[in-house]
């Protein structure tokens, strides 16, 4: 996959597709597919985090560090790693003679939970996508069997992202469950069976329909209370199915929309960033420069710089 890739020595260089995946209804699932080339340095440790779930995939002549939360993970070439919703994480290092390439895929809980994604039951993926376990190993070594037929998956997915042969938008999502499946019974193999929890198809739907309304609104004066009356449940309530079903807040979800507006349009216009940040939903600047660096670990001036030398933006 080098060939996607052009940087100079010392910057890293990374490419990104998307596609709506293949759903019942109004249902809007995003899966993002990523790959970086990572440049051999040592590398401040800048962490960040997102809302969506993250499986990476490292390539043959990766050797690194890799940081999520509070652990730190040797990377192994072949390896691969999963983060949950709204982990901190940073590749701190790649070992100097490597030639790395990471692929990653991405996705926003909802795909696992929402009542029309044919994962009804999907109390057993919990831990893996939002869950809590503090002991929860983020890493699959490349000499595990699951990985092996993990990375073939992700392999097969890269291939219906690039091709785009009939049917494969439905191929990347059957592929994408599979990986999950896999996952959530490796986890099961070490720990055993966490705590299940069920939650009424009606109520996951009332919330789709409230994560689809942000997505429609995120620029506009969006508040809890507002959204709550509007679905018809008191806000207290609202705000505990909806962290139990995604692992991150209703408010969590309105900024990352707006950070994410704002991320386009730093790299794709020359606005002036106190007008971005007003295109894009937030009323200060001052709020909006803070919120940037916490999301991203870069203040907006910065992201837009490194934007320019295709150093990794993620």
């Amino acid at each position: 996959m080098t060939d996607v890739f052009s940087a100079a020595p010392g910057f890293d260089s990374h490419r990104f597709l998307e596609m709506e995946l293949p759903s019942q209804g109004n249902n809007r699932h995003t899966v993002r597919l990523y790959y970086n080339r990572l440049d051999p340095r040592q590398r401040e440790e800048v962490r960040h985090s997102h809302l969506a779930v993250e499986i990476d995939m490292f390539g043959d002549d990766c050797y690194g560090t890799y940081v999520i939360g509070k652990k730190r993970y040797d990377i192994c070439p072949g390896d691969i790693f999963i983060l949950r919703s709204n982990e901190q994480h940073s590749i701190v290092d790649m070992k100097k003679g490597a030639n790395c390439i990471c692929t990653g895929i991405q996705f926003i809980p909802d795909f696992i939970w929402s009542p029309n994604s044919e994962l009804e039951n999907f109390s057993y993926m919990y831990e893996i996508s939002v869950g809590t376990d503090t002991a929860f190993n983020h890493r699959i070594s490349s000499d595990n069997e699951i990985g092996k037929r993990i990375r073939q998956e992700i392999e097969h997915i890269v291939t219906e992202f690039t091709v785009r042969s009939t049917g494969y938008g439905l191929m990347i999502k059957t592929r994408l469950i599979s990986i999950l499946v896999m996952m959530a019974r490796e986890y099961k193999a070490a720990n055993g069976l966490p705590d299940g929890f069920t939650i009424r198809a009606e109520k996951r739907r009332t919330i789709e329909q409230v994560m689809r309304y942000v997505d429609d609104h995120y620029a506009e004066p969006v508040t809890l209370e507002s959204v709550a009356f509007d679905a018809n449940m008191s806000p207290s309530y609202l705000s505990f199915l909806f962290k139990k079903l995604n692992g991150f807040t209703l408010w969590d979800y309105i900024l990352s929309k707006r950070i994410n507006c704002a991320r386009q349009m730093l790299t794709a216009t020359e606005d002036l960033i106190l007008n971005i940040s007003l295109e894009c939903g937030f009323n200060s600047l001052t709020n909006f420069n803070r919120v940037f660096k916490r999301i991203t670990g870069l203040s907006p001036k910065d992201y837009r710089k490194k934007a320019f030398h295709q150093e990794p933006l993620n």
